[in-house]
């Protein structure tokens, strides 16, 4: 069942990565004119990155951003409005990182903050739910998908995590700002109720 869920979460990423190929391209163009500003207003570039620093962060981060906010929204249309405003607070706060792991740890922490913020946005309320915008080859990835959207978001995001990004539940608690204890127990209850909506949906 795992392995089709990284295959789900593989596919819609190759179905979007047009549209995220547009954002990214959006997000450039952001940083260079931010440039080109900053020095016509005579501020020091010492506190800016370049161009090419901006574009390799994003680059390297877009599809882990663009997958996890997928996870939580279930919808492209959504999941690309949290992308954006992952990499924004990137570009607006310019954080440091130590490496490449504490990169990858920031970027997806705070694309769990923007999707659960967005979710939970008022006008939501007003909006219905939209059927599955992409549709998956396999019979059984589209079973698994429909099962993923019928998870609670606390446990959607814990089988994302620990599956597809592949850490450790100690790793996924420090992410979501939970107890390693608690994320087993989403874990082991996730995996119970995923395996129950799959069943009770077999022909």
């Amino acid at each position: 069942m795992m392995k089709v869920l990284r295959r789900c979460e593989h596919i819609a990423l190759q179905k979007s990565l047009l549209v995220t190929a547009g954002i990214f391209l959006f997000f450039c163009s952001k940083i260079s004119s931010s440039k080109v500003l900053s020095v016509e207003r005579g501020e020091g570039m010492r506190n800016h990155k370049s161009n090419e620093e901006y574009e390799a962060i994003i680059r390297t981060h877009a599809n882990a951003v663009y997958r996890l906010a997928y996870s939580y929204t279930r919808n492209q249309a959504d999941a690309e409005d949290v992308f954006q405003e992952v990499f924004l607070r990137y570009w607006k706060k310019k954080p440091d990182f130590k490496d490449a792991e504490h990169a990858k740890a920031w970027f997806l922490k705070v694309t769990a903050n923007c999707a659960k913020s967005f979710l939970t946005m008022p006008w939501r309320k007003y909006v219905e739910l939209s059927e599955p915008d992409i549709i998956f080859n396999q019979p059984e990835e589209n079973a698994l998908d429909d099962a993923l959207r019928k998870l609670p978001q606390h446990y959607r995001e814990v089988i994302h995590l620990y599956y597809y990004e592949e850490y450790k539940t100690d790793e996924i608690a420090g992410i979501l700002n939970r107890r390693p204890s608690t994320v087993r127990t989403q874990l082991t209850r996730a995996r119970e109720m995923l395996a129950k909506i799959l069943e009770e949906e077999e022909p």
